[in-house]
């Protein structure tokens, strides 16, 4: 038990221990597997989210771009996947996996309860709106979830015994980031608004 949990890798020695020597090859196979399954789920998904933004003015119009053949949000898919691939690679270097892991699965659990958060705003504001999909849960359970995610999530951030502070660190940096980039984006699509009311101003 303590050559498991005591490595980065739990899953390898753990199949090792029921496979013998080939449980290393079966480890390996399925941790390939479930890495590119995760990175292709989560760009595909964060690709369109980028799409969206960028068609409201919020994000640089490349970003918007869509493939006229297979109607992919390529400019979004490119955006993500470079920059997923820069802190990947700064995750492997700085030796972050834990980190980066406790971090990222908090984002996730308040990017849930915020999505919660807005079915239940939309129900309210737009009662009368077409609905492609229709949840299934009751208003009280969805309520509970979106106190209950961010709370996981922040309780996460306490979960890895020393590395705390930089963990802390390494969220407020997040923060931050994000924080310039929303101010970024107001200012760009403000200013972009702004040109075009000129525009039309002079055409008139």
């Amino acid at each position: 038990m303590t050559s498991i949990t005591a490595t980065a890798i739990p899953q390898i020695p753990y199949f090792v221990q029921i496979f013998g020597p080939r449980g290393s090859v079966v480890g390996l196979v399925l941790s390939i597997l479930a890495i590119v399954s995760c990175f292709n789920a989560g760009v595909m998904g964060g690709s369109r989210l980028i799409h969206a933004l960028a068609r409201e003015g919020n994000f640089p119009k490349s970003w918007g771009k869509i493939s006229l053949t297979t109607g992919a949000p390529i400019g979004g898919v490119l955006a993500l996947g470079s920059m997923a691939a820069v802190v990947s690679v700064a995750v492997v270097y700085f030796e972050l996996e834990e980190v980066a892991a406790v971090v990222g699965s908090a984002i996730v659990c308040c990017v849930y309860a915020a999505f919660i958060w807005a079915v239940l705003r939309l129900r309210k504001t737009h009662p009368n709106a077409r609905r492609t999909f229709r949840s299934p849960l009751p208003i009280w359970l969805n309520w509970i979830l979106i106190v209950a995610l961010p709370v996981a999530g922040v309780a996460a951030l306490f979960g890895i015994q020393g590395k705390t502070v930089q963990v802390l660190a390494t969220t407020a940096g997040l923060v931050v980031v994000s924080a310039a980039l929303v101010l970024w984006s107001t200012r760009y699509n403000k200013n972009k608004n702004e040109a075009a009311i000129r525009l039309e101003a002079k055409a008139s």
